[in-house]
């Protein structure tokens, strides 16, 4: 079975295309390009943007790009656990011990990215909630909100607008 570097450099070539051509319309460094190839990723930025790089390599060159993309992150994980100690492929799992595949690995690291999303949105429902607790809180009281009549002390009515009753004398 080829490794990545090679199943990409293939795809290139079967289609006729140099380093020179693809570093040109990507805007990518060819000395990322020829480490992608030789599988010495190493060489690369790291992270997201490996993925990138990956991703537009293939789609310049016409090769299905996700699954390209899909086929490079399996050969870096393959390559991280094999630099661990014990067998390849295999890490220790928690508790007795137990050794956990690397696929199992990365899909319990997928689920701990959508932990955040989660956390998120809890906290927009618990803010939402909130905004309409104060609001009852603050607007809720009827009286306030109608402009109803309070009786006064001395039993004559007094409007709560603030405003002095009006005597009935001549006008």
């Amino acid at each position: 079975m080829p490794s990545f570097g090679e199943e990409i450099r293939r795809e290139r070539e079967l289609r006729e295309i140099s380093l020179a051509e693809v570093a040109e319309a990507t805007k990518i460094n060819v000395r990322f390009l020829e480490a992608i190839e030789r599988n010495d990723f190493s060489c690369l930025p790291g992270g997201l943007y490996n993925r990138g790089i990956v991703r537009a390599y293939c789609q310049f060159i016409g090769a299905d790009s996700e699954a390209m993309v899909n086929a490079y992150l399996l050969e870096e994980q393959t390559r991280a656990a094999s630099s661990r100690p014990g067998p390849p492929g295999l890490i220790r799992g928690r508790g007795a011990g137990d050794p956990v595949p690397v696929e199992a690995r990365a899909q319990s690291a997928a689920r701990a990215a959508n932990l955040p999303r989660w956390l998120w949105l809890a906290a927009v429902v618990v803010a939402l909630l909130a905004c309409v607790f104060l609001y009852i809180t603050l607007f809720g009281d009827e009286d306030k909100a109608s402009g109803a009549v309070a009786p006064a002390e001395d039993g004559a009515s007094v409007a709560t607008t603030g405003e002095p009753p009006h005597g009935g004398g001549i006008g």
